[in-house]
């Protein structure tokens, strides 16, 4: 995998993370608490497998991509 390409494929999958914690603040705002538990653990299992099955990858090729090491 290419450096260019390993870049833009995290930040498309970063920005998928952001766009998600956005959809749950608002949940958080509107929702009442029977209906905001079902979407935190959709957006909590869909962040987990952007980082699992997307991130982890990219940075198992490129570690020096991640920010958080």
């Amino acid at each position: 995998m290419e450096r260019q390409h390993a870049e833009a494929m995290r930040d498309l999958a970063l920005g998928a993370i952001t766009d998600l914690t956005r959809i749950l603040a608002i949940g958080q705002e509107h929702f009442a608490a029977a209906e905001l538990e079902p979407l935190r653990r959709a957006v909590g299992g869909v962040i987990g497998r952007i980082q699992t099955d997307i991130l982890d990858g990219i940075y198992g090729h490129h570690p020096e991509l991640d920010d958080l090491r």
